[in-house]
């Protein structure tokens, strides 16, 4: 069997498309947690400035790969994690 038929078989392209939901969704309760309680304490900038370079970088490689999914689930937790950052500044 291919890698090809395996794919198709296990259906892995739906199930990263799942997964690639959940990418940003995962971001959403440290992100409530900050708006509602306003408070940073033992939210680390340095983490979410990394992911922020790694999510953008996934998110440009989505566009070079033309793949939608990833651009889409990339793009939305840079949204997301810029958010976090903008917060974690205003509250430091």
């Amino acid at each position: 069997m291919t890698r090809e038929e395996l794919s198709a078989k296990i259906r892995w392209p739906r199930m990263m498309f799942w997964l690639g939901i959940l990418n940003p969704i995962g971001l959403l309760p440290q992100l409530s947690k900050i708006v509602v309680d306003k408070n940073v304490e033992g939210v680390s900038l340095m983490t979410f400035a990394l992911f922020l370079i790694i999510q953008v970088s996934f998110t440009i490689n989505g566009y070079f790969q033309r793949d939608k999914a990833v651009m889409v689930s990339m793009g939305s937790s840079v949204l997301i994690t810029t958010t976090i950052i903008f917060f974690i500044l205003r509250y430091q």
